[in-house]
């Protein structure tokens, strides 16, 4: 079988419902709905094996994962190059964990809860189990690693200084002088993951309104908020962090709870969903995406030292851009590169301030999804804000937006001719520029009439913005 990423994109004319387990204990699954249509079975897949002497507590097939994997069955289906008694194998977390799947004969359609699938159909559910290295002794930090994450606890620690939340729970507290002895309840990164917890119990209604939209973005844009969490467990494994990172996950519940029913929580759903009435799914979402940025963030910061340091980054970036500066990329490690910049800032450089007002504004309405005819803008901006959250596509204020020569005349009558100052920043105008430095970067993951999407709320203030997008990437452009 082909590995997921690897597979044609064949337009499906069926769906895949993907159920979450509402109290978050890994029973999720999903099925398929519109294969009976053709005559054929319907598929159905559980995000955690069913068989095998690994459970995968700490280990589960992503919504994307389900989602892409039932898609390709689904086409092997429809050619006839599926039938039950099939096995096979997939590779994932870089290759060092196995799946085996196997196709098995018709189950209940009432245990298997596809309860969308059309009366009298057929479900056939794939059954798998889990192959993994087995657990290695429980290591200390190298020093390099651990001067790291000394500087992570003191970057945490800061930001705690003059926060106003709550006193948080012992296992949450942050400590006034971290240890990374390696037998602490969380590993010997224990100080920076608590300091994460803290960071969240004493969150704003602004800033956890920001991380869930963060999270919903990464996910719009095809992105698996959970798949950080299951790449540590994966990592955790060879340096004996295993039992630290359960030990995790059973303490991130309370303190889920601590957020979910303390004063601030309310504010933020009727900030994301409106004051009025609301649906029990759609809160049961919201509570969803904080678990999953949340888990994420905290067991990529378990194994920090070991995790691939792309997902580092992805699970860092929804929440180091809620915590940090408004208006700024985490780090040099969220930049887009530096032709993708100079072609950014070769667009802007021509346009005065008020163009750059414009440009903004128009950003504003356009991502807010009230102009008329470009409703989606809207959709496009939250696909690409997600792909910079993640790493190495956004756009950098400091260093770049703020060196455009149009703030000059302006900070000259401020100023005076000749004085440096910090131009705080202008968050519509850097916020469009991320976009489009993700839009680039991932041009391949855009389509045509995506790029022009993009582009026609702009056509006037800037021309060559489609051609940008539509042409090959150089140093020149």
């Amino acid at each position: 079988m082909q590995p997921i990423h690897d597979r044609i994109d064949r337009r499906p004319d069926w769906t895949v419902q993907v159920v979450f387990d509402p109290h978050g204990n890994g029973a999720d699954f999903a099925y398929t709905i519109g294969l009976h249509d053709r005559g054929l079975p319907e598929l159905h897949l559980w995000a955690r094996p069913d068989r095998g002497p690994d459970p995968g507590e700490d280990w589960m097939l992503s919504h994307h994962d389900r989602t892409e994997l039932l898609n390709e069955l689904a086409r092997r289906l429809v050619d006839g190059a599926l039938a039950v008694g099939d096995t096979w194998s997939e590779r994932f977390d870089a290759g060092v964990a196995v799946v085996d799947f196997e196709l098995c004969p018709p189950g209940d359609r009432e245990h298997l809860q596809a309860f969308g699938t059309a009366p009298g159909a057929v479900v056939l559910p794939l059954s798998w189990s889990l192959t993994r290295p087995p657990e290695g002794p429980l290591t200390p930090l190298a020093p390099a690693a651990r001067k790291q994450a000394e500087t992570d606890f003191r970057v945490a620690a800061a930001s705690l200084e003059h926060a106003p939340g709550r006193t948080a729970p012992s296992v949450w507290a942050c400590a006034e002088t971290p240890s990374f002895d390696p037998r602490q309840p969380f590993g010997p990164l224990t100080a920076v993951v608590r300091a994460r917890g803290a960071q969240l119990l004493a969150a704003s209604v602004t800033q956890l309104n920001c991380l869930l939209r963060h999270a919903a973005e990464v996910e719009m844009g095809g992105g698996s908020l959970t798949f950080p969490a299951s790449s540590a467990a994966a990592s955790a494994r060879p340096v004996g962090r295993t039992r630290a990172l359960e030990e995790l996950r059973t303490a991130a519940g309370p303190l889920l709870a601590e957020v979910t029913e303390g004063p601030c929580w309310r504010p933020v759903l009727d900030s994301l969903l409106g004051a009025g009435p609301r649906q029990p799914s759609e809160e049961a979402s919201m509570g969803r995406l904080l678990r999953d940025v949340v888990v994420a963030l905290l067991s990529a910061e378990a194994v920090a030292d070991g995790i691939p340091h792309e997902w580092l980054l992805a699970a860092r970036g929804p929440w180091l851009t809620a915590f940090g500066p408004p208006g700024e990329v985490p780090g040099d490690d969220w930049a887009a590169s530096a032709s993708v910049l100079a072609a950014v800032t070769g667009l802007l450089r021509p346009l005065d301030i008020r163009q750059l007002g414009a440009v903004a504004a128009a950003h504003r309405l356009g991502s807010a999804g009230t102009v008329i005819g470009q409703e989606a803008y809207a959709d496009l901006v939250h696909k690409l804000h997600g792909w910079a959250l993640v790493g190495f596509a956004g756009c950098p204020w400091r260093g770049t937006l703020d060196e455009l020569p149009a703030w000059s005349p302006l900070l000259e009558r401020i100023v005076g001719p000749g004085q440096r100052v910090e131009l705080a920043p202008l968050p519509e105008l850097q916020e469009w520029a991320s976009c489009l430095t993700a839009a680039l970067t991932h041009r391949a993951r855009l389509t045509a009439s995506e790029a022009t999407d993009f582009a026609r709320p702009f056509a006037d203030l800037l021309p060559g913005l489609h051609r940008l997008l539509d042409g090959p990437l150089t140093a020149a452009s």
